[in-house]
C-alpha cells in the first residue's frame, strides 16, 4: 500500500507491505537411511563410530526388527515465513540546485521450519530400542526426558525459529554545481535485532546433540548497528550522454550455525557481518540520432570478513556452516548495448567480465587452508547475452509479425571452495551455451500468437551439480556422482494469449 501527499515543498511517501508464504515438501530418504545403518548401526562390527551392538550403535539403524529389512523414509520440510515492512521517504520537490531526500525504515522478518525424516515403522526399529534406553536413562538422571517415549514417526526433528527486527534513518543530499556538473552524498544508518531457536531432537521427544539438560534447544540474541555511505559525482558532456564515479558501501548481517556442528569445534557457533566497498567508474550515453546506446562501468568490489559457506568439513555431511574469511574482491568492467541498425531491425547485448577471487588466505579449525587467490563461488568471469529483433513488413491477416533470436553465455563456475582450490574441472559447472527462437504475430484483435524454440542446440547444460560422490563409493553406484540438474532438453512451445 503506497500513499503519497504533496506538501508543496516536498512529497510524503508511505509504502507498507505485508507478505506471508507457507511451503511443505517432502523427498525420499532411502539412501541416507541405508548409508547410516550401514557404517554406525548395529551390525557393522568394524564401526569406527560406534562398537557393535551397543544403543549408541543402534540409535542409527532403522532397520526392523523382526527381519532386518529396511523401511521406507524421507525428509519433510514444513516452513513458514511472514515480513512486514514500513517506509516513509520526505523528498525536496523545489527547483533549487539543493534537492534532498530522507526517510524511516522498519522490517520484521519471521521464519518457523519443522525439519526433519519420518519413518512411518519407526517404532519396529532398532534405532526405536535405542532411543528408549537412552531416554530411560536420562530419566533416571532426572532429565525432563519421557521413558518410554511416545509414539511417534519422526526419526529427526528440528524446530527452527527466527526472528529479524531491522530499522534505519536514511538521507540523501544532492547539489549541481553546475547545470552540466552533480554531486550526491547519501548515507544509511540501521540497527539489526534477531532471536534464533533451534531444537533438536533424534528421534522426537529425545534430545538430539548433547545438550539433554536444555531438551536439545539452543536459543541466541544479537544486536548490530553500523552506518554505510554513499557518494558520488556525474557530469553531462552533452545531452545524451554523462559519465559518473560512485563509491557505494554494503551490509550483511552475521547470525549464528547449528549448535551441533559448533560443540565439534571445526564450525563456529557465530559469524560475524560482513562489509562491501564497491568503486565504480561509468557512462551512459547515446550515440547516432540515438540509434545507439552503450553503457559502460569498470567496478572494483572488496569484501571485508566476507561471510563464506562451509559444506561438509571432514566429509561429515552435518559439519557445515558459515565462515568469516579475511578479505576478497572482483573487478571487471560491464557494458551493455542497443543498437536500432533500420526501421526494422534491433540488437542489444551485455557482457560482464571479472575476476572474483579472494585476497587472503582462509584457514578452517581442521588445519585446511584455502589459499588467496583462490577463485569464489558461484561467480562467473564472463557472462554475455546478445538479442537480435526484427519486425517484417509482411502482415498476416493485418498483424505485426515478428522474430526474436536470444544467445547466451556463462563461463565455468565453481560450486564449492575446496573445488575451486584444486581448480580442476571436478564439481565444476561447466560453460554452457543457450539459444531461443522465436515468432510471433499480434492481432489487431489483441490476439497474440507465439511460437518458440528452446534451447535451440539443444544444450546439456548444467543448473546445479548435487552429491560430492560419498555415496556413490559408499555404494558402489556411479549414478551418484555428481549428479547434474540438466537444462531442459530442446522443446518447442505454442503459446496463445487475448488480451482483453
Amino acid at each position: 500500500l503506497t500513499v503519497t501527499a504533496d506538501l508543496g515543498f516536498a512529497e510524503l511517501k508511505s509504502a507498507s507491505a505485508y507478505f506471508a508464504r507457507h511451503i511443505t515438501y517432502e523427498t525420499d530418504n532411502m539412501t541416507y537411511e541405508q548409508y547410516k545403518s550401514l557404517h554406525f548401526g548395529t551390525y557393522n562390527s568394524s564401526s569406527a563410530y560406534y562398537p557393535a551392538g551397543t544403543p549408541a550403535a543402534n540409535i542409527y539403524d532403522s532397520r526392523l526388527l523382526s527381519d532386518g529389512s529396511f523401511t521406507t523414509s524421507t525428509v519433510f520440510n514444513d516452513q513458514h515465513q511472514s515480513r512486514v515492512s514500513q517506509e516513509f521517504r520526505l523528498t525536496s520537490t523545489n527547483a533549487s540546485r539543493l534537492q534532498w531526500l530522507g526517510g524511516l525504515f522498519y522490517e520484521r522478518v519471521h521464519d518457523d521450519w519443522f525439519y526433519g525424516t519420518r519413518n512411518p515403522q519407526l517404532t519396529a526399529t532398532y534405532a526405536w530400542e535405542a532411543a528408549n534406553v537412552k531416554a530411560c536413562d536420562l530419566n533416571s538422571q532426572g532429565f525432563n526426558v519421557q521413558c518410554p517415549l511416545p509414539s511417534s514417526d519422526i526419526g529427526y526433528g528440528e524446530h527452527f525459529d527466527r526472528v529479524v527486527s531491522q530499522s534505519a534513518v536514511f538521507g540523501e543530499l544532492s547539489y549541481k554545481f553546475t547545470d552540466l556538473w552533480s554531486a550526491t552524498l547519501g548515507s544509511r544508518w540501521f540497527k539489526y535485532h534477531r532471536d534464533v531457536s533451534d531444537g533438536y531432537q533424534f528421534p522426537d521427544g529425545l534430545p538430539a546433540v548433547g545438550g539433554e539438560d536444555t531438551n536439545g534447544t539452543y536459543t541466541s540474541s544479537e544486536d548490530a548497528d553500523g552506518t554505510l555511505y554513499k557518494l558520488g559525482t556525474q557530469f553531462k558532456y552533452s545531452k545524451d550522454g554523462m559519465v559518473y564515479l560512485l563509491f557505494s558501501q554494503g551490509y550483511r548481517l552475521g547470525g549464528s550455525n547449528s549448535q551441533r556442528a559448533a560443540n565439534t569445534g571445526l564450525i563456529p557457533l557465530r559469524y560475524n557481518p560482513d562489509q562491501l566497498n564497491n568503486y565504480e567508474a561509468g557512462i551512459k550515453s547515446q550515440w547516432l540520432d540515438r540509434r545507439v546506446t552503450l553503457n559502460a562501468s569498470a567496478f572494483l568490489m572488496k569484501w571485508k570478513d566476507i561471510q563464506l559457506e562451509n559444506s561438509g568439513v571432514n566429509g561429515v555431511w552435518w559439519l557445515r556452516g558459515t565462515t568469516n574469511a579475511q578479505t576478497a574482491e572482483t573487478k571487471g568492467f560491464e557494458i551493455s548495448a542497443a543498437l536500432r541498425a533500420t526501421r526494422n531491425l534491433s540488437l542489444d547485448c551485455n557482457l560482464i567480465v571479472a575476476d572474483p577471487k579472494l585476497t587472503a588466505d582462509l584457514s578452517y579449525a581442521n588445519g585446511d587452508v584455502i589459499p588467496s587467490g583462490t577463485t569464489m563461488v558461484g561467480a562467473p568471469k564472463l557472462k554475455a547475452a546478445v538479442g537480435i529483433d526484427y519486425q517484417f513488413d509482411w502482415k498476416p491477416f493485418g498483424g505485426e509479425f515478428a522474430t526474436r533470436f536470444d544467445y547466451s553465455y556463462q563461463s565455468a563456475v565453481y560450486q564449492d571452495l575446496y573445488k575451486a582450490r584444486a581448480r580442476g574441472a571436478d564439481g565444476q559447472i561447466p560453460a554452457w551455451n543457450y539459444g531461443t527462437l522465436q515468432f510471433s504475430l499480434t492481432m489487431p484483435s489483441r490476439l497474440e500468437v507465439t511460437l518458440t524454440l528452446d534451447n535451440v542446440w539443444d544444450e546439456k547444460g548444467v543448473n546445479w551439480i548435487t552429491g560430492d560422490g560419498r555415496d556413490a563409493d559408499e555404494f558402489g553406484d556411479s549414478r551418484y556422482h555428481q549428479l547434474r540438474a540438466e537444462f531442459r532438453p530442446q522443446n518447442i512451445g505454442l503459446r496463445i494469449r487475448k488480451n482483453f
